[in-house]
């Protein structure tokens, strides 16, 4: 089976199988890849389209397509954490962005301060582009001090959409 690189590091372990689809959504199509333990990535564009299907990967193909309808706003699919959940400052900071609620966004510097380091805001930053998997993790609430919407791995366009998603539907609810 041939992967790329982002996804070889997921069958370390005990994760053995890989399973996934490719999902349409506002911000074009979305790769999510599982193990038998969880969500393992998802990555923005059509990355691998031979993978088989897994209950895993129909939850969160499910929850995704009912976050964009506004009918989610918190994902329960679980996610596999085992290649990047060492106790490190950028897992730390990825269990804090999960603390960001739905509609509310919070600053680099902030998200550094959550993970436990307040002048680490520029490794706030890397732990968001490094980011296994968006949505899931919600890095697209986390911008600039200055407000601006900083930098977004499925881009700009995607991360205004997505805020701008949060804030139509948080006002509905």
């Amino acid at each position: 089976m041939l992967l790329p690189d982002t996804l070889k590091p997921m069958l370390s372990g005990n994760t053995r199988a890989l399973y996934g689809t490719v999902v349409d959504t506002p911000i074009g199509p979305l790769s999510v890849h599982a193990s038998e333990r969880g969500v393992c990535t998802i990555d923005f564009g059509t990355i691998y389209r031979g993978a088989r299907s897994h209950p895993i990967v129909d939850a969160a193909t499910t929850q995704i397509r009912e976050y964009f309808a506004g009918e989610r706003q918190v994902f329960s699919v679980p996610i596999d954490d085992a290649a990047w959940n060492d106790g490190g400052f950028a897992a730390r900071a990825l269990h804090a962005l999960r603390g960001i609620g739905y509609g509310q966004t919070c600053s680099y510097g902030a998200l550094a301060g959550l993970a436990g380091s307040a002048a680490a805001s520029r490794a706030a930053g890397t732990a968001c582009a490094m980011n296994p998997v968006p949505l899931l993790i919600p890095c697209h609430r986390v911008i600039r001090s200055d407000g601006s919407l900083g930098n977004y791995r499925g881009g700009v366009g995607a991360k205004r959409l997505l805020l701008e998603l949060e804030q139509t539907y948080r006002s509905y609810r």
